[in-house]
């Protein structure tokens, strides 16, 4: 017979609001699945996104970095955006944890850069840095706009407090 494959997803948080240029957006981070595939039982953690434009910026560019830290003890869930050519920039550094307790840095304590994101939250410092383990880009294009899309698997660490914890991350970036 031939293999079978089912996936069931549980999503302790989804989070919706709003971001510049009129967009609605709903965000979950850990997003738990569970794998069957050809008798064998697998676990995932992932991560969610969706948003929708009453009129989609011609232009826009983000940069996002997600990851689990110690299967799913917390999730980095980070941007660094703007969406279209006359709205503010839209910046945040979040933590989240399995109970639904989401940590946020103030817009101003939270910044990006090429391989790293930073975020202040409660006083305490936060440093991600990531490392390219593999790349996969593509265009996305509409009547109205032409991105190009960047993903990218890397190895993360998170340093606070004199600790470092190492996980896996996606980096993602766009511009158009």
């Amino acid at each position: 017979s031939e293999p079978v494959l089912e996936i069931a997803f549980t999503t302790p948080i989804s989070a919706p609001w709003g971001s510049p240029a009129g967009s609605s957006v709903i965000h979950q981070p850990l997003i738990q699945a569970d794998i069957s595939y050809d008798g064998h039982s697998y676990k995932g953690i992932g991560y969610c996104k969706r948003y929708w434009f009453v009129e989609p910026p011609h232009f826009w560019s983000w940069r996002f970095i997600n990851g689990a830290v110690d299967d799913g003890r917390y999730m980095i869930w980070t941007a660094d955006a703007q969406w279209g050519e006359d709205a503010e920039k839209y910046d945040y550094f979040r933590i989240a944890y399995p109970d639904g307790t989401v940590l946020a840095a103030e817009n101003i304590d939270s910044y990006h850069r090429d391989n790293a994101a930073h975020g202040v939250i409660d006083g305490t410092a936060y440093e991600v840095q990531i490392d390219e383990l593999c790349e996969w880009s593509g265009q996305v294009r509409h009547a109205s706009m032409d991105t190009k899309l960047r993903q990218r698997f890397c190895k993360m660490r998170v340093i606070h407090d004199g600790e470092v914890d190492e996980s896996y991350a996606l980096n993602e970036t766009g511009m158009g």
